[in-house]
């Protein structure tokens, strides 16, 4: 597959330290199951959300054309319109294979038998924990909440797939707490999700601040929320 030509040289650091390929059969067998996309569809796929992804990080939003993409890509515009006719559906793929790197970790912790409810709490926090401190996941995220403030198609998708993401904390705080209340969980897990997500502003902030004892600080935080009375 050819590799995304992205000019790193306007940033100090390369974003690229995190890759969609570790998602990759996650996504095409949640996500494109219908499209009976072959191997060499499959790659071009992946080729393209891989440029996306790069381009959002590296250039912005704005910069996020069909055109620029192609270019990132090593292929002709017609070739990539092929697969994504508008930005909108390569936006809707982007965000779905970036999400399912978490959806993916979160049901390998589900299927652990070995892990109880609140084991299983405690790994999916240590996973995310982990995951913000590589440096393209902080520059994607910032870019994707940017871009919700000004555009009403990726603002909606990303509320969708948030509600998924907290989906996830509010389920195995049911396991933990079944008596707590419906309405209570479900604040609570939003509580949960968002402790990460602060944490990950903060890094951007003051890296040195966030360091294993955060870690824990956080885990003990999020049981403390999980549990009821």
């Amino acid at each position: 597959m050819t590799k995304p030509d992205i000019d790193n040289s306007e940033t100090s650091e390369s974003a690229d330290d995190f890759s969609l390929t570790i998602s990759a059969d996650y996504f095409f067998n949640t996500h494109t199951a219908g499209r009976n996309l072959t191997q060499k569809g499959k790659e071009a796929t992946l080729q393209i959300l891989e440029a996306s992804r790069l381009v959002l990080i590296e250039k912005g939003y704005n910069n996020l054309t069909l055109r620029e993409v192609a270019r990132a890509a090593g292929m002709r515009l017609g070739n990539l319109q092929y697969y994504y006719p508008t930005r909108e559906d390569l936006m809707k793929d982007l965000l779905r294979i970036i999400f399912s790197t978490y959806d993916q970790r979160y049901d390998m912790i589900a299927v652990a038998q070995s892990l109880d409810p609140k084991c299983r709490l405690q790994e999916m926090i240590r996973f995310l924990m982990i995951n913000i401190r590589e440096r393209s996941i902080n520059r994607l995220f910032f870019e994707l909440w940017a871009v919700s403030r000004h555009d009403h198609f990726a603002a909606e998708l990303l509320a969708e797939l948030y509600a998924k993401y907290c989906q996830r904390f509010e389920a195995v705080i049911a396991e933990i707490s079944p008596r707590m209340p419906e309405a209570i969980r479900k604040k609570r897990a939003v509580l949960i999700a968002f402790l990460v997500e602060g944490i990950m502003i903060h890094l951007n902030i003051n890296s040195a601040y966030v360091t294993d004892d955060v870690d824990d600080e956080c885990i003990s935080e999020a049981m403390r929320l999980a549990s009821w009375p």
